[in-house]
């Protein structure tokens, strides 16, 4: 059962100083309104907010249900808390110069709409879904996994998305940078499990990944294109191919400073060549390294097969051995690609 409050197109407002329970159904308000009070929605219930509405410092949302943001302007004016309580944008945007934080038992839920408030720390699941457009403009850090889905377009217009957790996306939509970022930092795993599209739609935007950047899954392209837009990805962890083809177009600025793991059938692409710096750049695997009519320019390390594994290392294009460059090959038999190591350049 619902239970609305509802100016019916007159000058009225719900401000709440005090305390708010939704302990049975829904509560659905429509009007405007200004909180400095508690929201406490029990296990199983819901509170939603259509109307303009404004929450400052000592705003609270709590008690185990689910608080969906549906329509509307919803400002956060101070620092907010969410506590065993479910957070959804479902169509409002979400704004302001104040913060929002959810604890590990409050999921972040995103599917339409902007989130755009100025800071945001998600301690629980940070849900990205929609077969719409949805837009992520705020500072968020995501402590408690990320996951996005479904075949709409995921903006971060001018957001900063720190992975400070594992995250995986399903490849069958887009992710749209517009002024944005994402970090994924060391020891973290961005896992694409289908083929997709990160593009950029304009501003100075970036992808950096200090972790693993991994396509585990998906037979065809993950395509990382500008768009003729200024866009980098920028690798100082781990790009691991474990199917298909990971394509860096040559539209995008793409720094090569960590590992590039290639499985067996597998193609990391970056047509027009890359250079595979000393010290920290490290290429390997079975698979192949695509330049297109481009040069791989080899200042680190090459290892065929991966260390302690004979395989056969193909690059389609060029290649060119630098003065510290390293070639590791692995010699254990007379079986090319099998006993040991072979770098194949066409």
């Amino acid at each position: 059962v619902t239970t609305s409050i509802d100016a019916g197109g007159n000058n009225f407002s719900f401000n709440n100083t005090g305390a708010v329970e939704v302990q049975s159904g829904t509560l659905a308000t429509t009007t405007s309104g200004t909180h400095t009070g508690s929201f406490n929605v029990s296990s199983g219930k819901t509170l939603s907010f259509a109307g303009a509405n404004s929450f400052t410092a000592s705003s609270f949302l709590g008690g185990g249900g689910a608080v969906n943001m549906i329509n509307n302007t919803q400002t956060m004016v101070g620092a907010n808390t969410v506590t065993g309580t479910s957070f959804s944008v479902t169509g409002a945007t979400v704004s302001g110069a104040g913060s929002l934080a959810l604890d590990s038992a409050s999921p972040l839920n995103l599917s339409s709409g902007t989130l755009s408030t100025s800071s945001v720390t998600a301690n629980g699941a940070f849900n990205w879904s929609g077969t719409g457009v949805s837009v992520l403009g705020s500072g968020l850090t995501v402590n408690g996994g990320m996951a996005i889905t479904g075949s709409g377009q995921k903006q971060l217009n001018g957001g900063t998305l720190t992975l400070a957790s594992n995250s995986s996306w399903d490849g069958t939509g887009v992710i749209r940078f517009n002024s944005g970022v994402i970090t994924n930092q060391s020891t973290r795993i961005f896992d694409v499990t289908g083929d997709g599209t990160i593009d950029s739609s304009g501003g100075v935007s970036s992808f950096n990944n200090a972790g693993t950047f991994r396509k585990s899954a998906g037979a065809v392209t993950t395509s990382i294109d500008a768009g003729g837009n200024n866009f980098s990805f920028n690798n100082t962890g781990t790009v691991e191919v474990q199917t298909g083809t990971v394509d860096v177009a040559p539209t995008t600025t793409f720094t090569q400073a960590g590992t590039i793991n290639v499985a067996g059938v597998t193609t990391f692409r970056r047509t027009g060549g890359f250079n595979n710096p000393a010290t920290t750049g490290f290429i390997q695997g079975s698979g192949t390294i695509d330049v297109g009519a481009g040069t791989v320019t080899n200042n680190g390390t090459i290892a065929p097969g991966g260390s302690g594994a004979a395989g056969t290392l193909s690059v389609t294009g060029n290649f060119t051995n630098g003065s510290s460059g390293l070639i590791d090959i692995e010699i254990g038999g007379a079986t090319a690609g099998m006993t040991y190591d072979v770098l194949a350049v066409s």
